[in-house]
Order: structure tokens, then C-alpha cells, then sequence
């Protein structure tokens, strides 16, 4: 007897040993987690390489120059605002705290692979009675208890999957925030220098069409011209200045929305963006073809298919909760009637067993999980 009870505990401790190993087994985590710091754009670009093109089909450039794209305009303005952007912006900030989140989410679930172990340390009194005399009995314990799920139909491991790809269709989340920021802050800018490149021509136009017009009147004045050429050239001359304002209105409107999207207040920006600056202009890029996988390059595709995985993956793990769950529970310690005897010989325990359980009467409330699911 005692030779089995060697054996019985010899492979619990066994068991515990090795499930952590299973618990951090590759074979749970299909796609490799990349850890990225906040800041670093390239690294996260990169994850999401250009196609593979054939000679002569495309000149596209390579996925660390795409990843710094705003760098090939030339415009230094323009990127110190993207760099604001993609430290200050709202939107990024919360992105972040949603990596934060999946990240401790998943360590819960890889954490519930591990033994659990418990100290069981208590004092009670009973007096009933059918107890001699009707006294009053105190019993003391001290203890550990311990227990593993033996993970036999794959519904741990299918819940650690879900949160590895709910993790990484964060990271894509973050990479596609910072995608549209970009673009955003690129759109915003470019469209500044277009109103300020048509103010200043609006400007000019003003200023000739006022030459010609005090001219104009001055040949009037004197009877050299007619009342109707003095009359179409006031009228383009005031058709002119009307169109100003609304341009000086939509520059300030633009400005306001880089203020926005760098997480600065309006305003903030005046001195950096108040003198004109040539519109920037990018390289030209020569792309005849666009093979099929040029749609995995989109971010916001890549947290799809992550969404989908991790969908299917609690999927999985609801139904496992239709089939039986196996436990290896054992616990150690001391009970006694009086603190005297606690830590004596005979006071000594010990329990070690499997244990199994099956929610059988359960099984509309399984079901209806897995279709919600």
C-alpha cells in the first residue's frame, strides 16, 4: 500500500512539474507575438511586408522606406507633424491601452493552465448534541491544496489561442491607427499648402485686377473708355475679393484639424504653419501590376483575420465544455483538536486523487454558449 502511495505521488509531482512546460509549449501559440516598444513605427510596419513582385511589374519601394512613406516628400514640416502625431494622439493612446489589456488577458488564460495551489489554514468550532457531553469541539488546520486541470480536449489551450490572436489583431489595430493618423496629418498638411498656394495666387490676381481697374476708372474719368468695360472689370475685381475669405476660413479650419491630430489645442501650431511653403511632392512610383496578396498589406484585413481566429477559438473551447474536465487535486497539512497537537505526529494528513467532472444537466446552457459563440 505504501509503495503505491509513493507511486500516486511521485506522478503528481511529475505532472505539476511538466505542465508548466506544457502550459509555454510552442505548439499553443501558432503565431509568434512581436513585442514592440510604443514608438518605433518602422518595426511595426515592417510586420506587414510589401507583396513580393516580379522584376519589371512594379518599382514600389521597400517596406522600410513605406514605413516613413511622409519621408519621401521631402517636407520637413510635414514630418516633425506626423512624429507629433504618432506620440501626442488620443486615438494611439487608447490603442495602446487595449494592447495593454488583451496582454494581461492572455496571461490570465495561460495562467489557468498551471497548478493552482492554495493554503487552507482555518479554525472552527462545532457543538452539537450528539456529541459527548454536548461539548463544545474546536478544530484547527493547516494545509496546502493544489490542483491541475489535465487540459484532455483542448479547451484551455484553444482559450490561450483566442487571447494570442486578440493580441495581435491589437497590434494590427495600433499599426492601422497609425496608418490613417498618418495619412490624416499627410492629407491635412497637403491640403494647407494647396489653400495657401491659392490664397497667394488669389492675392495676385487681386492686386492686377486692381492695377487694371484704377486704370480703367482713370481712362473713364477722362472719356476714353465706356461705362461698360469700367463695370466688368469692378465686378471681376470684387468676384476676386470675394473668394478670399472662404480660403483664410478653410486654412484656419485646417490648421485647427492638425492641431487636433497632434494633440495640441488650436493654435499651437500658428507659428509653425503661418508662412507658405511649396506644396510637397512625392516620387513617382510605377506599378503596373497589383497581385492578389496586396491585400494582406492592409492592417486593418490582418485584424480580421486575427478577429476570426480568436472567434473560432473560443468557439472550440466552449465546446469542450460539452465533454468531461479531469482534475489531479491533492492537498498536505495537519488537523488537530488543539493548537498543542497541531504539529504532532498523528496530526499529519495528506489526500491525493483525480477527479473528474461533467456538467451533464448543463447542456442547453453549452449549447446556447457555443452558439453565441
Amino acid at each position: 500500500m505504501n509503495k503505491i502511495k509513493i507511486i500516486l505521488i511521485s506522478a503528481l509531482l511529475l505532472m505539476l512539474s511538466t505542465s508548466g512546460a506544457l502550459a509555454k509549449s510552442p505548439s499553443l501559440v501558432e503565431a509568434k507575438i512581436l513585442e514592440l516598444s510604443e514608438a518605433k513605427w518602422t518595426e511595426m510596419s515592417t510586420r506587414y511586408p510589401i507583396p513580393a513582385l516580379p522584376d519589371g511589374v512594379s518599382k514600389a519601394p521597400s517596406a522600410v522606406i513605406l514605413a516613413s512613406w511622409w519621408n519621401s516628400l521631402g517636407d520637413n514640416t510635414l514630418t516633425e507633424l506626423i512624429m507629433m502625431s504618432l506620440e501626442s494622439n488620443n486615438d494611439l493612446a487608447s490603442a495602446r491601452a487595449k494592447i495593454k489589456e488583451a496582454r494581461a488577458s492572455l496571461g490570465i488564460n495561460k495562467a489557468a493552465m498551471l497548478p493552482w495551489l492554495d493554503t487552507t489554514d482555518y479554525w472552527s468550532g462545532n457543538r452539537s448534541p450528539l456529541t459527548t457531553g454536548g461539548d463544545k469541539v474546536d478544530t484547527y488546520r493547516l494545509g496546502l491544496d493544489a490542483s491541475w486541470e489535465i487540459d484532455i480536449f483542448g479547451g484551455r489551450r484553444a482559450t490561450v489561442k483566442a487571447g494570442v490572436a486578440t493580441l495581435e489583431a491589437q497590434h494590427a489595430a495600433l499599426h492601422a491607427t497609425w496608418v490613417s493618423l498618418s495619412a490624416e496629418v499627410a492629407i491635412n498638411y497637403l491640403s494647407l499648402r494647396t489653400l495657401q498656394e491659392r490664397l497667394d495666387v488669389a492675392k495676385s490676381n487681386l492686386a492686377l485686377q486692381e492695377d487694371s481697374l484704377n486704370m480703367l476708372s482713370s481712362r473713364y474719368k477722362a472719356g476714353l473708355v465706356d461705362g461698360l468695360a469700367y463695370s466688368q472689370s469692378k465686378s471681376i475685381y470684387e468676384q476676386t475679393k470675394a473668394t478670399i475669405p472662404p480660403i483664410e476660413t478653410s486654412i484656419e479650419g485646417v490648421k485647427n484639424n492638425l492641431a487636433v491630430l497632434t494633440g495640441v489645442i488650436p493654435g499651437a501650431l500658428e507659428e509653425k504653419l503661418k508662412d507658405k511653403q511649396p506644396i510637397p511632392k512625392g516620387d513617382t512610383v510605377e506599378l503596373v501590376g497589383i497581385p492578389a496578396n496586396a491585400l494582406r498589406q492592409r492592417p486593418d484585413i490582418y485584424v480580421a483575420e486575427r478577429q476570426l481566429i480568436a472567434q473560432l477559438s473560443r468557439t472550440k473551447s466552449a465546446r469542450a465544455d460539452l465533454w468531461p474536465k479531469f482534475f489531479l487535486v491533492g492537498s498536505i497539512g495537519t488537523e488537530a483538536l488543539d493548537t498543542g497537537s497541531l504539529f504532532s505526529g498523528p496530526a499529519k494528513a495528506y489526500s491525493f486523487g483525480p477527479k473528474i467532472t461533467w456538467p451533464i444537466f448543463h447542456w442547453g446552457a453549452i449549447k446556447n454558449n457555443i452558439r453565441v459563440q
